[in-house]
C-alpha cells in the first residue's frame, strides 16, 4: 500500500510538472520578495482555430446575433470585461491563498496602497496570456477551457534584468460542462495562480 501511495504521489507530480517551461532565470531569484505588482497582458492573444482574436470575435458576434439580436455584441463586450471582473481576481485569490503562510502576496497597483512596504512592491509579475481556448470537448464531461501564459518577473527599476520568465502551457480549468464561460475560464486563471504559487513555495524550501 505504501508503494502504491508513493506511485500516486509521483504520478500526480509528473502530471502537474508537464507543460511548464522555464524560459529565463530561476525561481531561486525570487527569494526574499514578499509582494508583486501584477500586470495582466492580453496583447497578440491567439485563439485556436482562428487566425486572430479579431476573427474569432467577429465570427461569434455574427453567430450569436443570428440566434438572438444583441447576443453577439454582448459576447464581445463580456469577452473583454470578464478579464478584470472574473479572471484576474480568481488568479489573485488562489495565488494569495497558497502563499498566505509564507507572507507573499500579489495584487494590482500595490505600490499605490502599500506605503509601509515600498521596497517589496518594486517587483512586477507580468501575466501575458498568449493562447485562450474556451470550447467544450463533446466527448468529455470536462469543459476544455485552457490557457497558455507567459509569466515574467522583474524589478520595475531594472526591467531588462529578468529574474524569471516561465511559460505554463494549456492550464486546464477542470470545470464541468454545465458551468458558464465566465466560470470555466476564471477557474483556469485560478489554477494558474495555484501553480505558480506552489512552484514559488517549493523554491523557498
Amino acid at each position: 500500500m505504501k508503494h502504491f501511495s508513493l506511485f500516486i504521489i509521483l504520478f500526480s507530480a509528473t502530471l502537474f510538472s508537464q507543460g511548464v517551461e522555464i524560459l529565463e532565470g530561476d525561481f531561486s531569484n525570487l527569494k526574499g520578495i514578499s509582494a508583486y505588482n501584477l500586470i495582466f497582458d492580453y496583447s497578440n492573444l491567439s485563439v485556436p482555430l482562428y487566425d486572430t482574436e479579431g476573427d474569432f470575435l467577429n465570427s461569434k458576434v455574427q453567430e450569436y446575433n443570428i440566434i438572438e439580436t444583441g447576443k453577439g455584441d454582448k459576447f464581445k463586450k463580456d469577452w473583454f470585461s470578464d478579464r478584470e471582473k472574473y479572471y484576474e481576481p480568481e488568479f489573485i485569490k488562489r495565488f494569495n491563498y497558497y502563499l498566505k503562510k509564507a507572507n507573499i502576496k500579489v495584487g494590482k497597483n500595490l505600490d499605490n496602497v502599500d506605503y509601509a512596504n515600498l521596497n517589496a512592491v518594486d517587483y512586477v509579475m507580468k501575466i501575458h496570456t498568449v493562447n485562450l481556448y474556451t470550447e467544450y470537448n463533446d466527448e468529455s464531461t470536462i469543459a476544455n477551457s485552457k490557457i497558455t501564459v507567459n509569466i515574467s518577473i522583474y524589478n520595475s527599476n531594472e526591467p531588462e534584468n529578468m529574474l524569471l520568465n516561465i511559460r505554463y502551457n494549456e492550464v486546464n480549468s477542470g470545470a464541468y460542462k454545465n458551468v458558464n464561460q465566465d466560470t470555466k475560464v476564471s477557474k483556469s486563471y485560478g489554477q494558474l495562480g495555484r501553480l505558480i504559487a506552489v512552484d514559488i513555495r517549493k523554491s523557498l524550501k
